[in-house]
């Protein structure tokens, strides 16, 4: 008898919805925050592997919920976290802010030809010195470039090599060694370093201020949420939907039939006077 296959339990596919924001305003949102996320201590950075466009999807839409619940929460809170809450949407924005800043656009084939790039300098470099042999002028700046260190330093030596070769050009062009479309090709590959250089420098600073700014939301979210499940702890179906993990996809388990599993929770019974806010370790936060 052929045996049936198992089916294996189905999960669900729901993400978070896709949330569109102009360019403008998520940039503006992150120089609003630049200040202070340039003064956060490099030691309270905290790894949190999610993409800016789920981070601020998610992040504004418990912004949303939150200013919703703000009664609930004063009425709940003796000292409720309305800091968080009201700026949960702006360092949600931020986050894609600090993303956009540092994207211009550059992909790997517009990478320059570093080798090619080192062989054109050496090469121009070992025949001007050649060609200027004797004018003291030409010589010195010549010397001048000669310590250059890395990238930026290679684009520059290219560009002043193009320069001296035009100003020496009399001297270089009768030698027939190099010419004019050689000049002007050294000085747009050193052009071409620079700027690529530089794009790589600020998506380096970019890559810094996106961890900066995740790890700015990733607290207030979690301060909100862990109130929240007091706020909503007599009804805890709501608090998992309005107030989900900042590191887990939406969306329940279903077993091969399309029921859906739902896991019991426990509440703690509710302190009428004077709640206190929960924890920090937001693995506990209902009142003792």
């Amino acid at each position: 008898m052929a045996r049936t296959k198992k089916e294996k339990p189905q999960e669900s596919s729901q993400t978070d919805p896709v949330v569109t924001v102009p360019d403008v305003e998520v940039i503006e949102a992150f120089e609003a925050e630049k200040a202070v996320l340039d003064a956060m201590p490099q030691e309270e950075l905290v790894p949190v592997p999610i993409s800016p466009n789920d981070a601020m999807a998610r992040g504004l839409r418990v912004a949303e919920n939150a200013r919703r619940d703000r009664p609930l929460f004063v009425a709940t809170y003796t000292n409720p976290p309305l800091e968080e809450i009201d700026t949960l949407g702006t360092r949600a924005m931020a986050v894609k802010g600090a993303a956009l800043v540092g994207d211009d656009g550059d992909d790997d084939d517009q990478t320059p030809d570093f080798e090619k790039a080192r062989q054109a300098r050496a090469k121009h470099f070992t025949l001007v010195s050649a060609i200027v042999l004797g004018d003291t002028e030409l010589e010195a700046k010549l010397q001048a470039i000669l310590p250059g260190r890395g990238f930026l330093d290679l684009g520059d030596d290219m560009i002043t090599l193009s320069a001296i070769e035009r100003e020496a050009w009399p001297r270089i062009e009768p030698t027939g060694l190099i010419n004019k479309e050689q000049v002007e090709e050294l000085e747009a590959l050193g052009v071409k370093i620079l700027r690529w250089e530089e794009g790589r420098q600020q998506r380096s600073s970019s890559r810094m201020y996106v961890r900066r700014a995740l790890t700015f939301l990733f607290k207030a979210y979690n301060t909100v949420r862990d109130h929240a499940l007091v706020v909503h702890r007599n009804n805890p179906g709501v608090w998992a939907m309005d107030y989900p993990s900042f590191l887990t996809r939406p969306g329940v388990s279903r077993t091969s039939t399309g029921k859906v599993e739902e896991k019991p929770v426990e509440i703690a019974p509710l302190v009428t006077d004077a709640t206190p806010p929960p924890p920090a370790d937001s693995s506990s936060a209902l009142p003792a």
